[in-house]
């Protein structure tokens, strides 16, 4: 693409930049504003409309700690600093003043830290931009504060500002959250965003708990279904399985499992992610395991064939402490478990819990978190857990361990039907009548986390910038019609200027994560990087030039699976 040109001078270097410099100041990240309004909403529990001549009270000032030249990937002045009162802080990174083009992106993400890679860092400065990173946080308040202080300071660091510093936002999976929050709900504050592989109101844990249950089902069948896939005949997958098992292939399918992503069986089979979910779960629908062991509708009170086959992993006993050793040289671990009373035949079963039980065992302590090692039948205790967790352990002492929670969550999805319209995987789920065909929880657990992840929004469509979403066709952690999905709310709500405002470019062969592929997997996807960082000049020059970006994917939904058109000419996109 064509980069845009910036009307700055160019006329001061890095050493001349070390004079503007401004060390270990606090600086209130909206003075540069006449209106000290607070933002709308900033004290609800629902989004904050942030806009530039408003003050968000949350991250109210800015303080900057270090100030440094720096050379690597190439020569850029690096900003370091936080926001008081908070434990949140930022990395601000700008190019010399003969690079910059009077553009910043900001990249978010919920858990991460605030020092960008060095890659992220070399794609902002060759793109003419200053890049923004903030440590994790859920929603985009933050992000917006460090944007908005980021334009504030400019003036100390080059001659020349343009009046508008354009700035665009992208951040993939939970960082979708984020950026659709951002986009959703401030206006002056990004002009445009790029959200990636995203993720949506029923995505998290719905996802995962589709995929764990379908690949616990299937993995005895596991090598004729990637054999299958394999070969091209994605339909053969169906065949030699038992009605049970083509039932769950179906019910995954239909929720938006990509066929082709089962080629990577023992990926999508990991139950990594459903063990870290599941605390979320415990917290918005605490009832939700006990029901489904003992209400009927749920597959815990069910005598069916797929009941059999996912209860067999199931354990609840009482275990004794056998041996407590305390450890050295580990600064997570405290001491080493050792259980009696654990049969051979549970040690490799997946998702369990510990809790440590009083002396009579007739009330629980508390739950001991740390890592289980099914050899030794010990847990390597972390240093973590309560101070009366620690006190208690001792030889002799009794501990429940349990997993009906972890299994209990693989048919999760089944009672979680959206309330909103248009969510089309679910309905399956829905008889002739449009009743549910298994009881409905009264919380909707995925929406709230989605509402918590990106800053109270709703996923309205309500975009107040420039749009384009990457997302990959063999992802398995955010389904491809999941974004299909958010188009249409995008559709629905912009009308006319939809065309004007919004992409969506869907890649094949890629799947959800941003790390470089492992070297198993190198015949199986692509790294997509290339593609996102395609999207976000795309983006620049469609906001700042006019430059229209190639238009959407074309495709269709067939059982809630996306299909490209088998003609390279036809599927448009990138």
């Amino acid at each position: 693409m064509k980069l845009r040109c910036s009307p700055v001078k160019i006329s001061v270097d890095l050493a001349f930049m070390v004079s503007w410099a401004v060390l270990f100041v606090a600086v209130n990240a909206q003075s540069a504003h006449a209106n000290n309004v607070e933002c709308i909403g900033a004290n609800t529990t629902g989004p904050c409309l942030v806009t530039p001549d408003c003050f968000d009270p949350m991250y109210a000032t800015a303080v900057i700690d270090k100030d440094e030249n720096m050379t690597l990937p190439s020569r850029h002045r690096r900003i370091s600093g936080h926001f008081e009162d908070t434990d949140v802080d930022f990395n601000i990174y700008f190019p010399p003043e003969n690079q910059w083009q009077g553009r910043f992106f900001s990249y978010v993400y919920p858990d991460q830290n605030s020092t960008a890679i060095d890659r992220r860092i070399g794609f902002a400065l060759d793109s003419g931009a200053y890049l923004i990173q903030v440590s994790g946080t859920s929603g985009y308040r933050a992000d917006a504060a460090a944007a908005k202080f980021s334009r504030s300071i400019l003036a100390n660091y080059y001659r020349s500002v343009p009046e508008h510093v354009y700035g665009y936002i992208y951040g993939g999976s939970g960082g979708s959250y984020m950026t659709i929050g951002a986009m959703e709900n401030t206006v002056g504050v990004w002009d445009g965003a790029v959200p990636i592989v995203i993720a949506t109101p029923v995505s998290i844990p719905l996802n995962h708990a589709v995929r764990n249950m379908a690949s616990a089902v299937l993995r005895n069948k596991s090598s004729h279904i990637v054999d299958s896939i394999r070969s091209g005949d994605v339909g053969k997958a169906m065949s030699n399985l038992s009605e049970a098992e083509a039932s769950v292939f179906r019910e995954a399918t239909l929720l938006g499992v990509p066929m082709e992503a089962w080629e990577n069986f023992s990926g999508l089979a990991s139950s990594r992610m459903l063990k870290v979910l599941w605390s979320s779960v415990k917290n918005i629908d605490p009832s939700y395991a006990d029901d489904y062991w003992s209400k009927p509708g749920y597959m815990g009170s069910d005598n069916s064939t797929l009941s059999d086959v996912l209860h067999r992993n199931f354990v609840n006993l009482t275990a004794t402490m056998k041996k407590v050793i305390e450890t050295t040289g580990d600064v997570d671990l405290v001491s080493n478990v050792t259980l009696e009373g654990v049969t051979d035949k549970i040690v490799n079963f997946d998702g369990l819990e510990f809790t440590l039980l009083d002396t009579d065992c007739s009330s629980k302590v508390g739950t001991l978190t740390g890592t289980w090692n099914p050899i030794t039948k010990s847990i390597m205790v972390t240093k973590d857990n309560s101070d009366i967790v620690l006190g208690n352990l001792t030889q002799g002492r009794r501990i429940r361990v349990d997993n009906s929670w972890f299994i209990a969550m693989h048919t999760y999805h089944r009672h979680q039907i959206p309330n909103r319209p248009g969510f089309y995987g679910f309905d399956q789920f829905m008889g002739p009548d449009g009743a549910p065909l298994y009881p409905q929880r009264a919380v909707q657990a995925a929406d709230e986390v989605a509402k918590g992840a990106c800053g109270g929004c709703t996923h309205s469509g309500n975009i107040t910038g420039k749009m384009i979403i990457v997302d990959n066709l063999l992802d398995s952690d955010a389904f491809p019609w999941h974004a299909d999905w958010y188009k249409s709310q995008v559709q629905r709500t912009l009308g006319s200027s939809f065309d004007d405002n919004f992409r969506l470019w869907y890649n094949e062969r890629a799947d959800h994560f941003f790390e470089p592929v492992a070297e198993n997997l190198k015949d199986f996807i692509v790294d997509y990087t290339g593609m996102y960082e395609h999207a976000m000049r795309s983006l620049s020059a469609w906001v700042e030039d006019g430059i229209q970006p190639p238009i959407s994917t074309s495709y269709r939904v067939q059982n809630s699976q996306v299909v490209l058109s088998g003609k390279a000419d036809e599927r448009h996109g990138i």
